[in-house]
């Protein structure tokens, strides 16, 4: 299917989460786990089960099946740790009332 500019060139990348993985998937045998962090913390479970008849996956808790370099399907969780993390090093954040208030 032709688009409004046929021979376009088009790049493909690759997101820094799913390229963190790589390495592990060309070097080590299932089950493993790697997390990338940043803004988001991305926990990925390569050989993980992704049956949400068995409850382990939960979107309203942001556990979801994305797809590696591959093509492969793997069972992942995330969140927004790089707010908490910016909290926490700021000068105020580095007190115990400070990290109380970034994790609440």
């Amino acid at each position: 299917m032709g688009g409004p500019w046929p021979g376009t060139p088009v790049n493909c990348g690759i997101h820094d989460s799913n390229a963190s993985l790589l390495p592990y998937l060309k070097g080590h045998e299932a089950p493993f786990a790697v997390v990338s962090t940043g803004t988001w913390v991305i926990a990925m479970a390569i050989g993980g089960r992704m049956s949400r008849n068995i409850g382990n996956l939960d979107e309203a808790r942001d556990t979801l099946v994305n797809v590696n370099a591959l093509g492969a399907p793997v069972p992942s969780a995330r969140f927004m740790g790089g707010r908490e993390y910016e909290a926490l090093g700021a000068p105020a954040g580095t007190t115990p009332q400070g990290i109380a208030a970034a994790l609440t």
